[in-house]
Order: C-alpha cells, then sequence, then structure tokens
C-alpha cells in the first residue's frame, strides 16, 4: 500500500519568471521498528543546512531569486509568497512549500498582519528529484 503527499513548489519559468506549481511525493509503508504500528514516510532527502528564522510583522522582501533549493517550514504567523505570475498564496503554521526558483527574478516574500512569522529553512544537499507517484 502507498500514499502521496502535495508539495506545493515555487518553481522558475524558462522566461526568468516564477509561478506555484505542485508535485505528489509518494510515500510507502515505513518499517522501523518492525512492530510499529503502520505508518507512512518518504524516501530520505538530503540535506545540508538547517536554520529557524523570524521575519517581523510587515517584513517584505521585494523580487530575489531562492539562494538555494529549500523547504520552507511556517512554525507560526504567515508569510504570504508573490511570483512572477502574480499569484499570491498564504502559508501558515504547519504549512510548507520547496523553493525552487534559484534563477530569475524570483519571488516576494512578506508578513501580513500584525504578528512575526517563525519558520525552518530545509536547504537541499541537491536539487529534489521526485518521482512520479504510482
Amino acid at each position: 500500500m502507498s500514499k502521496t503527499i502535495e508539495l506545493t513548489v515555487v518553481a522558475a519559468t524558462d522566461d526568468g519568471s516564477s509561478h506555484f506549481t505542485s508535485v505528489e511525493v509518494a510515500m510507502t509503508a515505513g518499517a522501523i521498528p518492525a512492530d510499529a504500528p503502520p505508518y507512512f514516510v518518504t524516501d530520505v532527502v538530503p540535506t545540508s543546512r538547517f536554520v529557524f528564522s523570524e521575519f517581523p510583522a510587515g517584513f517584505e522582501m521585494t523580487w530575489h531569486p531562492a539562494p538555494r533549493e529549500q523547504v520552507i517550514v511556517v512554525l507560526s504567523g504567515h508569510l504570504e509568497v508573490e511570483t512572477g505570475d502574480g499569484e499570491v498564496r498564504s502559508f501558515g503554521p504547519g504549512d510548507n512549500f520547496l523553493v525552487t526558483d534559484t534563477t530569475g527574478r524570483g519571488h516576494c516574500s512578506r508578513v501580513p498582519g500584525p504578528a512575526p512569522c517563525r519558520f525552518t529553512s530545509i536547504a537541499l544537499a541537491e536539487p529534489l528529484t521526485i518521482p512520479p507517484a504510482s
């Protein structure tokens, strides 16, 4: 038995802009330890860097490409991301997304509202290759 998890992606486009897309990542039955209750897990993704960050309320970062491919996990507050095609998405506590727009114009990031946004950035050791979910 297998399952999938949907991952939102901020991706560069061929014309140097960016857009949101999503991918389905395959999950298979876990087996460690052997007598554990049933659960599902993805393949291991090698990482190279893990940091906690906080953007203050009202923070706005203008257009910028991502410094590296990384997964962002929002811990508290809200983070808005705008892509080059004008789409804006808001991410709140527990939301995550993969940023791969390391070239071109990139994206904008901002913290709406009165609260700061705390998040983790998990840098990938190599570009993520996601096999199609079956």
